[in-house]
């Protein structure tokens, strides 16, 4: 496709929906309470803990022989343990 306004609005189209997406969760975040936003931000820094622990550790492995691993286990991996995180505080917030 050539350079100009179309290829532009065609390789930005897919951004614009994960903007909405993020300005919806920060609306969301901003409505709770505090106690339900300091579980959301403790969800979020054990997801990252883990999936950091879990990638660095992989990373030896793949120099051990392991094949390479998608980012999409690695992604899939994530928002298992943060679903996981918030299906309890929201369970636990009953």
């Amino acid at each position: 496709m050539p350079q100009g306004s179309i290829r532009n609005t065609l390789i930005l189209t897919p951004v614009l929906p994960a903007f909405l997406i993020v300005a919806v969760a920060y609306w969301m975040y901003q409505a709770c309470d505090e106690f339900i936003r300091l579980r959301i931000v403790k969800s979020v820094v054990i997801t990252a803990t883990a999936v950091a622990f879990c990638s660095l550790g992989y990373f030896f492995f793949e120099l051990f022989g392991f094949p390479r691993l998608s980012m999409l286990a690695v992604n899939l991996f994530g928002w298992t343990v943060f679903n996981l995180l918030m299906a309890y505080v929201i369970l636990r917030s009953r």
